[in-house]
């Protein structure tokens, strides 16, 4: 008599991964979501930052930090991280709205000091 072997536990669901979200261009300006390289953001925030690069040469212009992440620090940092889900150009042309993975509206001006605001 052969002994059943008990069942397998099911792998945990593994967090889906970032939504594509393509860059906008506004001009000669192309916006994107900008993850900051590990040495510049020096064990804190990656994600959240909105780059302006000049679009025939990649030159970044500007970087812009959208939205805060308050990290857990009992919990892995990659599973708290908060990304952009989507983005578009304001009626106007003068700011990137930006929603994000925890549903949060953000406007930001591409004009002058690229102030950042909540929007409804």
């Amino acid at each position: 008599m052969s002994q059943e072997l008990p069942p397998m536990p099911t792998p945990r669901g593994r967090r889906p991964p970032p939504p594509k979200v393509p860059p906008v261009r506004v001009g000669d300006v192309r916006f994107e979501q900008s993850p900051l390289p590990f040495d510049q953001a020096d064990g804190g925030q990656r994600h959240g930052y909105l780059a302006a690069y000049q679009a025939d040469t990649n030159e970044l212009l500007w970087r812009v930090r959208v939205y805060e992440i308050e990290y857990e620090p009992h919990l892995e940092r990659d599973v708290q991280d908060v990304f952009f889900a989507a983005m578009s150009v304001s009626p106007d042309g003068h700011q990137i709205f930006i929603d994000n993975t925890h549903g949060l509206h953000f406007a930001v001006d591409i004009d002058g000091d690229h102030a950042v605001h909540a929007r409804p």
